[in-house]
């Protein structure tokens, strides 16, 4: 990982890639059961190895691709499966003219609100069994009591340990 690029909550995450991909690879697993397809979001360094193949993520949501020249990354693993999101009217444009004949881009405003709509709320933040608990994913951890426990099931289940 980029020490310039760390996200200030990453120190707080309560689980490594190892169990990040096997939490990603049930919920697609969840979403294609139920008949929808799944996205990767703003993770280009995955792999398509482990993004399409492991995972089985049917598409990349990325944002600010003409900003910083990300497109191609995210065709190298999800081909013309892209949708692009640009904040900045001249990243939109540039990123229109590289590929908007093969991938879906929108220009969106930063705070992404209605017409009218000033306020902002913060989500309240929850850790991992709590979202486990709260967000239940039917048969993802009925068998497993406590977290640490589930992510080393999840891991050697789904990712061999």
């Amino acid at each position: 990982m980029n020490p310039v690029r760390r996200h200030a909550t990453e120190d707080q995450v309560p689980f490594g890639r190892k169990e990040a991909v096997a939490f990603a690879q049930l919920l697609t697993a969840v979403a294609h059961e139920h008949g929808m397809a799944a996205a990767q979001k703003n993770t280009a360094q995955l792999p398509r190895s482990v993004s399409r193949d492991r995972i089985g993520l049917d598409f990349a949501i990325a944002e600010e691709c003409g900003r910083w020249d990300k497109s191609q990354d995210y065709r190298d693993v999800f081909d013309d499966h892209v949708i692009i999101i640009e904040y900045r009217l001249m990243d939109f444009d540039k990123t229109c003219a590289d590929v908007g004949d093969a991938l879906s881009v929108v220009l969106r405003d930063v705070e992404v609100t209605a017409p009218g709509c000033v306020e902002v709320r913060a989500l309240p933040r929850l850790d991992l069994a709590e979202a486990l608990e709260r967000y239940r994913i039917p048969g993802a951890v009925d068998d497993v009591a406590d977290r640490d426990a589930w992510q080393a099931k999840a891991a050697e289940d789904v990712i061999g340990g």
